[in-house]
């Protein structure tokens, strides 16, 4: 644990204002524990060192710590005794710290090794944090069996086999395996295991594979290139949780995932697709060694692999890694982004959203875009009224015709055959409900066939102003809630005053939105 004096006289050394170390002097010396042992408490316990966990200046407090081992470890880089490791002397590399995760390099001979657990073991004695042997391991290249031996029984550690995770990636020197990205799957698949048990609905299923499934993907992504085959088994996972919301393997998709990565304007849910997000961090990383950031790996990679050369005219070496040759292969997709690469050049900054529309296929915008953006109604109508643009709702003449059911007549009206024109627009039950509905926006509307109607809706919400917004919501949520009775009805669980329940959701949506809640008051009146 951290002793209190070794972090005061630290933060001395750094400069730091002596009343702001009496603050946080005066916050540690404060803390006290209580026990719950066999269900009593025990009496208050005062600490006498370590810092108070869950303290958000706590991590500010180790950094300190840690660069006090840094300051150390540098010193000791002029002792006679030490060795750099062959690819670390040119940058002065002996070791890389993370929180308490430390990474330390040098040659593997007894003497480097004995320096630099001295140095550590001084570090141990003024700070009070000591080195866990059962938690450390040591890796060798290139040395023979008896300096290993010496070096095990030096250190206490023992001998790690590449690969080994670090930061919850695996760390190799060779290229990566299929076998190395199952991590990676397991935890998708775990989080979806774990929200199988609550009852989402499709717009909440979107909304979880845009946030969290691709938040851990582009962890990786960002560490390291991901294979094409690994890229396919994540789109797999997130298309079969969206239609499934389970993981087992299922063909069941009505919607392309392709489609459904595009951007909202050209059809699509705007889903990432990683697959082009791969080549956008690869690009970020070229970029970041054309214009030779201040980072250590960028260092690193112009004096040992480029050795002061052009990256964009240096010749691929079969020696580099696997890593930085998909780096370098990207050098071929700066002519699709030319002007926005030239861009970000004079602006010193990487725009990683501008790099990924640019390099999406440039596809035909839908007309019907305008409902689904900026469309405040629920975001369950709104996935349902993006299926029935790409008419894909699985209405009765469908599931007919792959053979899952035998009577298609339509089970509001049970007069003709249930069809996505049919069951929205053509039915005489539908039609009085739109009828109704339409009457509250004070819009004098009769429905007529599928075409004309989206027709209708489009040109009369391609437009600013609150009526726009007002009818597209009315619309989006009339659309949903015609759904909803419809297989209520189907599924023997009829629901009465659907006209009211539409007109209350559209109230509510509405009434969020600054812009319509005046108008929608006065409608109520």
């Amino acid at each position: 644990m951290v002793n209190w004096k070794a972090l005061q006289s630290i933060m001395m050394e750094l400069g730091i204002p002596n009343k702001f170390i009496h603050w946080i002097m005066g916050t540690l010396s404060t803390i006290s524990y209580v026990f719950n042992v066999n269900g009593e408490i025990t009496q208050s316990m005062k600490a006498c060192r370590g810092i108070r966990q869950g303290d958000p200046i706590s991590p500010l407090l180790f950094v300190l710590m840690m660069e006090y081992m840094n300051r150390l470890l540098v010193k000791m880089q002029g002792d006679q005794k030490f060795k750099f490791h062959a690819r670390c002397e040119k940058v002065g590399l002996s070791n890389l710290i993370f929180a308490d995760d430390i990474l330390l390099f040098c040659r593997g001979d007894v003497n480097s090794v004995d320096r630099m657990l001295t140095t550590i073991k001084m570090f141990s004695m003024s700070t009070g944090l000591i080195v866990n042997p059962q938690k450390c391991k040591f890796f060798c290249g290139g040395v023979d069996m008896p300096t290993k031996a010496a070096i095990k029984a030096l250190s206490g550690f023992e001998e790690g086999v590449l690969p080994v995770k670090y930061l919850r990636v695996p760390l190799a020197s060779k290229r990566l395996n299929i076998v190395h990205y199952l991590p990676l799957i397991e935890k998708l698949i775990g989080r979806i295991r774990h929200w199988t048990s609550k009852l989402l609905s499709y717009a909440g299923q979107v909304q979880l594979i845009q946030s969290v499934l691709f938040a851990i993907t582009q962890y990786w992504l960002q560490s390291f290139p991901i294979p094409k085959f690994v890229l396919t088994k994540v789109d797999a996972i997130c298309r079969t949780f969206l239609w499934t919301c389970k993981d087992d393997k299922s063909r069941k998709s009505p919607i392309a995932w392709n489609t459904i990565c595009r951007p909202k304007c050209n059809g699509g849910l705007n889903i990432v697709n990683i697959h082009i997000w791969n080549q956008v961090t690869r690009l970020k990383c070229l970029w970041n060694i054309f214009r030779k950031a201040d980072n250590l790996w960028v260092t690193w990679i112009h004096t040992y692999y480029l050795k002061d050369n052009n990256v964009m005219e240096a010749v691929e070496d079969q020696k580099w890694s696997w890593m930085f040759q998909a780096i370098m292969r990207q050098r071929d997709n700066i002519s699709k982004i030319q002007q926005c690469w030239e861009k970000m050049t004079s602006r010193q900054l990487f725009f990683m959203n501008n790099t990924y529309d640019i390099l999406i296929d440039d596809l035909s915008r839908v007309p019907w875009r305008f409902m689904v953006h900026h469309n405040i109604a629920r975001p369950r109508a709104v996935f349902t009224f993006w299926m029935m643009c790409h008419g894909k709702l699985p209405t009765k003449d469908i599931l007919a015709r792959f053979g899952f059911i035998q009577d298609d007549i339509c089970s509001l009206c049970k007069s003709d055959s249930e069809s996505l024109h049919h069951i929205f627009f053509e039915c005489r039950v539908t039609k009085a409900i739109w009828c109704h509905v339409l009457l509250y926006p004070e819009v004098d509307h009769c429905p007529q066939h599928f075409p004309a109607e989206m027709k209708w809706i489009i040109d009369n919400t391609n437009k600013k102003g609150w009526k726009a917004r007002l009818l597209k919501l009315a619309f989006t949520e009339t659309a949903y809630g015609i759904w909803q009775m419809r297989n209520a009805t189907i599924f023997d669980k009829p629901g009465a005053h659907t006209v009211e329940r539409i007109i209350d959701n559209i109230i509510y949506r509405g009434w969020i939105d600054k812009q319509i809640r005046t108008h929608i008051a006065r409608l109520m009146m």
